[in-house]
């Protein structure tokens, strides 16, 4: 299933090449992080670059876009070299934030075997640490959407929502307040 494009994460010759020189003769793993390396370093991190419905080859064509293109960048590599890969939607905590500004972030996935799901952070150059907190994953931003529906024109209606990401006590107390 993960290794079906979507018209987010449709693989171009210039993707699928990406995916080739990331290759690494010490095995899918190494590629891997070889292409989440090549990732961060060409397509620079750039606020307002892209749309929610531009492509993974539109952003790597202009090298440019936020937390969503790149992981759809490196999902479309990674599909194009045969291994499984899924888009990942959540948050990531940054302990020098305010609990309450934590905007959403995306990274991707990808299935080897033996080590099951192995995340990829391409925005960041490194995989996923105890702050990324994940909502939801699918193939691509589109079917990992964290809220979908249908707003009608002319319907006295506002969509708000409100998330506060924080850390547990280590000391224990966690464990009792999930329990009650």
């Amino acid at each position: 299933m993960f290794l079906r494009a979507t018209p987010l994460t449709e693989i171009d010759e210039a993707l699928a090449e990406l995916g080739q020189r990331a290759k690494s003769p010490e095995g899918p793993l190494a590629t891997l992080h070889a292409l989440m390396g090549l990732v961060a370093e060409e397509v620079a991190y750039r606020a307002g670059a892209t749309h929610a419905n531009t492509s993974a080859a539109q952003a790597y064509a202009q090298k440019a876009g936020v937390c969503q293109d790149q992981a759809h960048i490196f999902i479309a590599a990674v599909r194009s070299l045969g291994i499984p890969a899924r888009y990942v939607v959540g948050y990531l905590r940054d302990p020098e934030r305010p609990d309450s500004e934590h905007d959403p972030h995306a990274w991707a996935e990808a299935w080897l075997e033996g080590l099951g799901w192995v995340g990829f952070d391409c925005t960041l150059g490194r995989c996923p640490i105890d702050g990324h907190v994940r909502l939801c994953c699918g193939l691509d931003a589109a079917d990992a959407a964290p809220i979908r529906g249908v707003m009608l024109p002319g319907a006295d209606a506002r969509l708000s929502y409100d998330v506060q990401i924080a850390a547990l006590p280590v000391d224990g107390t966690a464990q009792t307040q999930t329990q009650q």
